[in-house]
């Protein structure tokens, strides 16, 4: 699981195994967005309370942003 909180993803840097699915939990009380950079994926607003879940299936580098505040920035490795 990433939260997000104070305007930052925790963890900002992730390393998982291909085929796992990450939630994102937005802890914040403003919404955020979850933007992949290579568009691979892409959240919903995510108000105070609501989560995001995306299964990566392939294996790569793959950094994020959000959509709201693109200051605010993670990155998930994904191995096989």
């Amino acid at each position: 699981m990433i939260k997000i909180e104070n305007f930052a993803f925790t963890p900002a840097v992730l390393t998982i195994k291909q085929g796992t699915t990450v939630t994102f939990e937005n802890d914040d009380d403003i919404p955020h967005l979850v933007v992949a950079n290579d568009a691979s994926f892409r959240s919903k607003a995510l108000d105070t309370g609501d989560t995001y879940a995306f299964t990566f299936t392939k294996v790569g580098d793959y950094a994020y942003f959000c959509g709201l505040h693109p200051h605010m920035q993670g990155r998930i490795t994904v191995a096989p």
